[in-house]
């Protein structure tokens, strides 16, 4: 009997420390869990506050590019015809004549604008009929330079020929050259108007006879 309660009591023993073994390490199981979730709520804390800072910045940086962009554009200005001037009459004959005329642009501008197309007209004052109109291609104008654009147009006198001659019987042919320059400085079309009044008679007054 002896034996067996010794072999009991042992057993015993050995399930108490077995029994206590398993609460130890439960114990410190949970423990570790417990400091490990507060080191994990650290890391997100922090990784969330990195991107919110991110993310701040980014907004920040968009911002000030636009507004320095939407400054930018206030301050841009047209470009300005400085003059219109006819070059040469040549091919003068009673059907009509060549005329070659220059626009004389600058740009006021930091930077280059881009001429997109130039629209014209050519009138017969006396009358106010159009002699001629047409579109040339555009050209490129620096930052706060000038650029000479050089137009030639052919001139047909058609109906009006008999106010031509009119005209240069009275040794003066007053024509006028009008238009509109279309600007595209950062993408935005800018229409810019020109005008110019000119006497043609100082031009053909060596060719009359092939007129008259």
């Amino acid at each position: 009997m002896a034996f067996l309660v010794h072999r009991l009591n042992f057993g015993r023993g050995a399930l108490q420390v077995h029994v206590w073994a398993n609460v130890r390490l439960r114990s410190a199981r949970q423990a570790q869990s417990i400091i490990s979730v507060p080191i994990y709520s650290q890391k997100a804390y922090f990784l969330a506050m990195r991107t919110r800072t991110i993310v701040a910045i980014i907004a920040a940086v968009i911002i000030v590019i636009a507004i320095v962009g939407a400054a930018f554009l206030l301050t841009l200005q047209a470009p300005q015809v400085q003059g219109v001037s006819v070059s040469s009459i040549d091919n003068v004959s009673r059907s009509g004549f060549t005329l070659t005329f220059v626009i004389k642009l600058y740009n006021p501008n930091v930077v280059g604008v881009n001429i997109k197309s130039i629209t014209y007209n050519l009138l017969l004052t006396s009358s106010n009929q159009v002699l001629s109109a047409g579109t040339s291609d555009g050209i490129q104008i620096p930052a706060r330079g000038s650029v000479d654009i050089p137009i030639q147009s052919t001139i047909y006198f058609g109906s009006a020929i008999s106010t031509v001659v009119q005209a240069i019987l009275t040794k003066s042919v007053m024509m006028n050259i009008n238009g509109v320059v279309t600007a595209h400085p950062l993408g935005i079309d800018v229409n810019v108007s020109f005008s110019q009044t000119f006497d043609a008679y100082p031009y053909i007054s060596s060719q009359v006879s092939k007129i008259i």
